[in-house]
């Protein structure tokens, strides 16, 4: 017997795992077929990846950088002069490695090798390249290749290797439906364009008596890509990496379609390499070369403009004795000097007379001068002296305001105005002779002066001479080497060792891809089954219940019945669906036949054998007959086929048993007996109170086992439980038989069960595994605490996994559990 739970429910519990690593194996094993399916398409399609991949092989190839410090110093390339940073990798080889990855070196190697015009030809599911074995070459014209545009088309070469057809043109996005005939050699115009197609010595080929024939491929695909997208698709394609402890040797590696198109790439760049370092020393030469030719005329023609500024210097300073210049020069700089002090004394007496003149004094007189600048100023002068001094005297004697004093007056002042004009006339020859010669006097000087200068400058421009003289043959010089550096020409690389790999492709790797396949085919399954059992909120097995308190009788698993195609596929329905769709068509299994179903209903009824002696105890007025009500909380949980069952196993136990079917809304139990005319409602309503001609006796053959059916539905079911012949119903029914069963309708729907609970002694409360949701739970936690129904005992119906030793005798391996049980 199952122990009974009596754990107290805790609602705020940590809730278990949606579902533990035991079930997730069960179900992984249930579901087997899915693992096959799955299997099955993973490797068809890992199958279908392989055949539709292009093989891709690898190739690889040392090349060293070579030590070019005793190059020239100009235009030299010196790597080994370049200082590493401290880092594994040292900058001089970054800085290389990244021009060999440059999409400068790789758009040569594509233009060379032609690798942007693609032949292919359709091999299994994918396009075989066709790389220098293509039977046909297409050239296309230049006002095609300008569009810089994708084009590809399709040649049929006829069986006759003479005609050829054109088809499926495609520019860019666009699409051509069109065809071109056309024979080999001749100018077509195509949708993409103008175009030729040549024949080359593939499409004949010549074997000898050991080669293998091989079949010329008739269908043969063009396709035309721009350089730049071809240099991309290659450079992402290129490795290049540092070999340690190698010196300056950089390891490159390609993958390509043919083992032949990875070799002469790899030769393809260093050969570009050499060529674009060649390319720039020559440009480095040439620019010396230019340089040094532009600075020679810049020389030679400064080099003539100093002899002749040497030679016409001495030409105009008549430049042939220096000493007697210079005794020249200080003689008529003496002479100057005496002059100019002479004309500085008679501008001074000058000056002091016009200021004397100025001050408008007529009593004062004027100082006595000599002869000034020639004039006869020194006369005037006296004139007005002895006129100023006559006037002095008559003042003395006479009047301001008399008419002699006015008219002398008079006088000295015209002889004042006739003297200031003369002084001013005299003042402006003495200027006019004083700064011609100090003009002179100042050239003089300067030519005295100069003279050393001269020499000076002279020295000065002979040193010019000479250097421009030295620096023109350097420059000669220079430009012998540079035109001799530049005939010697070196590459600065070379392979170290030939593009070597394994024959064998590198991708696609079979046995990687189908293991990944096969890895797939177990985890989709496994994420599904998971996905769905960590998604379903119902209650699915006894785990789920064991935090009721309420004693658990049992659980009962699913059968196996009869599988028609028909139940097949409404088996891979969801669960909650197939559960609710037809009626059982064998409620009753309980015939004397071990199964593993028919041992869970005894484990029922002893589990409730159990709680019926509890009971007793407690009930000191127990009667014989026991009655026990099956309820549910909601509609399709089984509860009828576990009544039916229980009470068959106690029948067959040699207890005398009666079902009652009090469903009177729709009769389910009485559908197992062919549904009477006459039953329960006649009894309650008493137009038949005959129990004999009222009951079904030896339901199923078994003997012992007797059913009360509804009868006739009424319209009203919950009153006629109010009828007062219910209370005689049942005092006949415990007089008769040792267990009563009640088949109610669900209860907290409609009110059937808490009227009948009063002539109840134990309540079946029945579980569905897939259907009840978990948080109905707490519905049925409080049910029991409330006890509203007499001895509420559990049971699981339509479980796949089933508790308990009897689940491990071995039925489960001759059952397969899958019939719904409604």
């Amino acid at each position: 017997m199952e122990e009974v739970n009596i754990h107290p429910f805790n609602s705020s519990q940590e809730e278990e795992p949606a579902i533990s690593l035991g079930e997730l194996w069960r179900h992984m094993r249930n579901n087997w077929k899915w693992y096959v399916v799955s299997i099955v398409i993973c490797l068809t399609l890992g199958s279908i990846y392989i055949l539709s991949s292009k093989p891709m092989y690898s190739r690889t190839s040392e090349v060293l950088l070579k030590d070019d410090s005793n190059a020239s110093a100009m235009g030299s390339f010196d790597l080994s002069q370049l200082m590493t940073s401290g880092g594994a990798v040292p900058p001089s080889i970054l800085n290389e490695m990244f021009i060999l990855k440059s999409p400068e070196i790789m758009q040569r190697v594509v233009m060379n090798l032609g690798l942007n015009q693609q032949y292919t030809t359709p091999k299994y599911l994918y396009q075989q390249m066709l790389y220098r074995n293509s039977p046909v070459e297409v050239q296309l014209v230049d006002s095609t290749l300008a569009a810089n545009k994708t084009i590809k088309f399709r040649i049929e070469v006829a069986d006759d290797c003479k005609t050829f057809t054109l088809s499926k043109f495609r520019e860019g996005k666009r699409k051509y439906n069109t065809e071109v005939t056309g024979k080999f050699g001749q100018l077509l115009k195509t949708p993409v364009g103008s175009l030729t197609v040549y024949e080359t010595k593939f499409m004949h080929p010549v074997y000898g008596p050991k080669d293998e024939v091989k079949e010329v491929p008739h269908e043969i695909n063009y396709t035309y890509v721009p350089v730049k997208v071809c240099t991309q698709t290659f450079l992402k394609r290129l490795n290049a990496s540092y070999v340690e402890d190698t010196g300056d040797v950089i390891s490159l590696a390609i993958s390509c379609e043919t083992e032949k198109m990875c070799e002469d790439i790899l030769k393809g760049i260093v050969e570009a390499y050499n060529d674009r370092w060649i390319d720039e020393r020559n440009q480095t030469s040439m620019a010396t070369a230019n340089f040094i030719d532009e600075r020679l005329q810049n020389i030679e023609s400064e080099l003539g403009e100093v002899e002749n500024t040497i030679t016409d210097f001495k030409s105009q300073h008549k430049m042939l004795d220096m000493e007697a210049m210079a005794n020249i020069y200080l003689t008529q700089s003496a002479e100057n000097q005496k002059q100019l002090q002479a004309l500085a004394q008679e501008m001074a007496v000058a000056e002091y007379v016009r200021k004397s003149l100025n001050d408008n004094d007529l009593s004062r007189l004027l100082p006595a001068t000599a002869a000034i600048a020639g004039t006869d100023l020194h006369l005037l002068i006296d004139e007005y002296n002895q006129a100023v001094a006559d006037r002095n005297l008559k003042l003395q004697t006479m009047p301001d305001d008399s008419p002699l004093i006015i008219r002398k007056t008079d006088a000295i002042r015209k002889m004042r105005s006739a003297v200031l004009e003369s002084v001013e006339t005299a003042l402006r020859s003495l200027n006019e002779r004083y700064k011609t010669l100090a003009l002179d006097d100042r050239k003089t000087q300067s030519q005295m002066a100069s003279a050393p200068g001269q020499a000076k400058y002279l020295m000065s421009e002979e040193r010019k001479q000479k250097v421009k003289e030295t620096l023109y043959v350097y420059l000669l010089q220079r430009r012998e080497e540079n035109q001799l550096n530049s005939a010697f020409t070196e590459f600065n690389t070379r392979m170290v060792t030939e593009p070597y790999g394994e024959s064998k492709p590198t991708s696609p790797k079979k046995t990687m891809i189908l293991g990944v396949a096969l890895l797939m085919a177990l985890i989709i399954p496994t994420v599904l089954i998971y996905m769905r059992e960590a998604m379903n909120t119902k209650v699915r097995s006894r785990n789920d219940i064991d935090m009721l308190p309420l004693p658990f009788l049992g659980e009962i698993p699913l059968m196996e019945t009869p599988k028609t195609l028909s139940e097949r596929l409404r088996k891979l329905l969801p669960k909650r669906k197939r559960i609710l769709r037809g009626p059982e068509k064998r409620p009753l299994i309980i015939n004397g036949k071990t199964s593993i179903v028919t041992e869970a209903f005894r484990m029922v009824r002893t589990n409730l054998d159990f709680i019926d002696a509890i009971s007793d105890e407690s009930n000191a007025n127990a009667t014989k007959g026991k009655v026990v009500m099956s309820v549910s909380l909601n509609s399709g949980s089984g509860k009828t086929f576990v009544n039916l069952n229980v009470a068959a196993a106690y029948a067959v136990n040699g207890k005398k048993v009666c079902i009652v079917d009090f469903d009177l809304r729709k009769g389910t139990v009485s559908q197992s007996v062919g549904n009477p005319p006459h039953g329960l409602t006649d009894y309650l309503t008493g137009k038949n109170q005959n129990l004999d001609s009222l009951l079904v006796h030896n339901v199923e053959g078994i003997a012992g086992l007797d059913m009360l059916p509804e009868g006739i539905r009424p319209p009203n079911p919950t009153e006629m439980l109010y009828s007062k012949h219910l209370k005689q119903l049942f005092d006949e029914l415990r007089s008769r038989y040792d267990m009563i069963f009640l088949d109610c309708p669900p209860i907290e729907i409609v009110a059937d069960a808490r009227i009948l609970n009063e002539y109840c002694n134990i309540t079946i409360f029945v579980l569905r595994a897939g259907v009840f949701e978990k948080a109905d739970l707490k519905t049925i936690n409080n049910i029991y605490n409330q006890k509203r129904y007499k001895n509420l005992a559990l049971v699981l119906n339509a479980t796949d996994r089933v508790h308990g030793l009897y689940g491990h005798y071995g039925y489960g391996q001759n059952y397969v559990y899958g019939a719904s049980h409604s």
